[in-house]
């Protein structure tokens, strides 16, 4: 790896040379797209950052280096701003749900007729803005702890996430009330727990207007997105009533 050795002992490092040694040297493509269509003039240093570690200089004198640039910053996991927890959380659910599609698509096999060509497309789709939005979440959550800097965008991101998982919390997923009588008990438990799932979120919220609950409540204020939300909440909780009836009387 000297042509990076060599890069980083140039003066005019240029942002575009710097990528394309990344490119080629690095596994994480996700990483690497991330750079490629960044600001050089944000993502400069952080672009360094990781051609260092691709070097193999120790992390310690990593750090070391940027605490002499920026003065003291000091990043622990006891004292993280409710915000970058709140980071952890939405990337940690994003990640589960992209798993589960993965398994569905994986679980259709690789066959061409018409209703599975339907549902391949259905899930690619639905996936595709989930691994957009986890790439960008997650790589401004790990600029916070290289810069200990809170990214501006950052709070952005995760509101219109938030926003956009309330709008489709009310319907887990297609199957109509009315119907309910006709899934097996693996179904019914299924359903079960996608309910349970979109209730501790809708809960979550209303109390916290985050999607997991965070150290101190901060309730959404009255207004018509409130009500909405709350008419789904009960909505919910009587479909899951039934299922939980159901389910007894399967037993």
């Amino acid at each position: 790896m000297d042509d990076i050795k060599t890069w980083l002992q140039t003066e005019d490092k240029k942002y575009a040379d710097g990528v394309a040694l990344l490119e080629k040297y690095h596994k994480n493509k996700m990483l690497i797209r991330h750079f490629r269509n960044a600001n050089p003039v944000f993502n400069a240093k952080k672009l360094e950052y990781e051609l260092k570690k691709l070097t193999g200089i120790p992390l310690i004198v990593l750090f070391a280096e940027n605490a002499t640039k920026q003065k003291t910053v000091h990043v622990t996991t006891t004292a993280l701003p409710e915000i970058i927890k709140q980071a952890k959380n939405i990337v940690y659910e994003l990640f589960t749900n992209i798993s589960i599609m993965h398994r569905k698509l994986f679980e259709l096999g690789e066959g061409n007729s018409e209703d599975i060509v339907k549902k391949r497309k259905e899930l690619l789709e639905e996936r595709l803005p989930l691994i957009k939005r986890y790439e960008q979440i997650y790589l401004l959550k790990e600029q916070y702890f290289t810069t200990g800097i809170i990214p501006k965008e950052l709070p952005l991101l995760l509101n219109e996430h938030v926003k956009n998982s309330a709008e489709t919390e009310g319907n887990p997923d297609d199957t109509p009330s009315c119907k309910l009588h006709l899934l097996s008990g693996v179904e019914l438990m299924k359903k079960k727990q996608a309910i349970t799932v979109a209730i501790n979120k809708i809960q979550n919220r209303l109390q916290y207007q985050s999607l997991t609950k965070t150290e101190q409540p901060n309730p959404m204020p009255p207004s018509p997105s409130r009500d909405k939300i709350e008419t789904k909440l009960a909505t919910l909780k009587d479909e899951l009533k039934k299922i939980l009836q159901l389910i007894d009387e399967k037993k």
